[in-house]
């Protein structure tokens, strides 16, 4: 149990170490999440505020459709593992045959 408390402890001082920036100690696990959060942001052209009228409109045409229906591509489930989110597929117009 004392090599598993070593252990678990190594990794918390490893993923919660603190780095100074900008005069400010900021946690590594921050930097983890932020950063990739912000390159794709960017790179996918801030879909998070570009889409957000296309996901109100898809919302309003389509009352009472169930999630699942909802998160298929033309109707149908998507078969095999879907390797992009359906969100993305979907705003960028991607179809599943």
């Amino acid at each position: 149990m004392e090599r598993f408390n070593a252990w678990v402890d190594a990794l918390s001082n490893a993923v919660f170490f603190k780095v100074p920036i900008l005069g400010t100690q900021i946690e590594l696990i921050v930097l983890y999440l932020a950063v990739p959060m912000l390159f794709f942001t960017i790179w996918l052209g801030f879909p998070n505020v570009t889409q957000v009228g296309r996901a109100l409109r898809i919302l309003r045409t389509q009352p009472g459709k169930s999630e699942a229906r909802a998160m298929s591509v033309n109707g149908r489930r998507c078969q095999r593992p879907c390797l992009v989110p359906s969100g993305l597929a979907i705003s960028q117009g991607w179809r599943w045959r």
